[in-house]
């Protein structure tokens, strides 16, 4: 029974839209070329806003010292790996959707 929830969670969570809306593999293969597209833009668009906060750390990083960093630093730099960690998992997400499209042909139904 966990091993079943377990599935349905990942199932659920490789096939999470924008929004959180969740895609069914029908859905999916009921897409037509042009949302192929818009969604495969989509992808691309979270995986550059996720290189920008991987710079945004890293250039972070870059300017860190031998010393210890005030609480300020800390936070600053806390805060900015939760945004670049964010960012990943919605470029995860979307990359997901597109695996799976481009796998089972988006236009199968057609």
């Amino acid at each position: 029974m966990v091993a079943k929830r377990r599935l349905q969670f990942a199932t659920s969570k490789a096939n999470a839209g924008l929004n959180g809306i969740i895609l069914s593999k029908e859905r999916l293969c009921r897409m037509n070329r042009e949302e192929f597209l818009e969604m495969h833009t989509n992808c691309v668009t979270a995986m550059r806003t996720y290189f920008i906060q991987v710079e945004k750390t890293s250039t972070m990083l870059a300017e860190c010292t031998g010393e210890p960093l005030s609480f300020r630093e800390r936070f600053r730099l806390m805060s900015q790996g939760i945004a670049e960690n964010d960012a990943h998992l919605a470029y995860l997400g979307k990359r997901s959707l597109v695996f799976t499209a481009a796998q089972t042909g988006y236009t199968s139904s057609h």
